[in-house]
């Protein structure tokens, strides 16, 4: 049976903290929206124990089901009586996994295409949303689900129907007394097909006297 293959495991220390007192319940959307125990922050510290304990291995499907269900939110930790940090054990959680389980090739080419093509890329990237939103235009999704490839028209539903893509100007001169300065993060996917909102928040900034620094080399 697999355990954590590396050091980056999630903290024994942090997983004692956690007393199963269940207050983070309420706080989780997940354990909100699905009702199961393991898709809980206390039934996932839970899991992670028991990895930890030789008794589920860290490359199970089960267990990476209900680990990366999770958000990341980490609305549990302003719960949590006890203190618990969970978003460093998700994170570990998660790494642990990653390196655990055995990608096959057609994964392996679509990580490849998306983190050394794609998300470097905000041109390329611009391209692949307006031909996605294109694709969600014409119907697309239905036709995916016709076919089974259910995780593709998941992933298309979540595509907006309107994108916008383009540079913004280098500042967003503050109006009025200049009450500070800040940077604007473009981000990948926003620059790609949400301009129109980092647009947007850079005005209301220069509104309230905060001048906005866009810089020109971000990926």
């Amino acid at each position: 049976m697999t355990s954590y293959p590396t050091i980056d495991a999630p903290s024994k220390d942090l997983l004692q903290r956690c007393v199963h007192c269940g207050f983070c319940l309420p706080t989780c959307p997940t354990y909100a929206v699905l009702g199961v125990e393991m898709d809980s922050p206390r039934g996932r510290i839970k899991l992670m124990q028991t990895v930890w304990e030789g008794r589920v291995a860290a490359d199970a499907s089960e267990f990476a089901l209900h680990i990366g269900q999770c958000l990341d939110c980490r609305a549990c930790e302003t719960a949590c009586p006890s203190g618990v940090e969970y978003g460093k054990l998700v994170e570990g959680a998660r790494s642990q996994i990653e390196i655990a389980r055995r990608h096959g090739p057609l994964t392996r080419l679509v990580r490849a295409l998306a983190f050394r093509v794609l998300l470097p890329s905000p041109r390329v990237l611009a391209t692949f949303a307006r031909v996605s939103v294109t694709a969600k235009r014409l119907g697309a999704e239905s036709v995916l689900r016709v076919f089974r490839l259910t995780r593709l028209a998941d992933l298309l539903a979540l595509v907006p129907r309107h994108a916008s893509s383009g540079r913004l100007p280098a500042i967003f001169a503050a109006e009025g007394l200049r009450r500070g300065r800040v940077a604007l993060f473009e981000g990948c996917v926003m620059r790609a097909a949400f301009a129109d909102t980092n647009s947007a928040t850079a005005r209301v900034l220069a509104r309230n006297g905060i001048e906005v620094v866009v810089p020109s080399e971000q990926t």
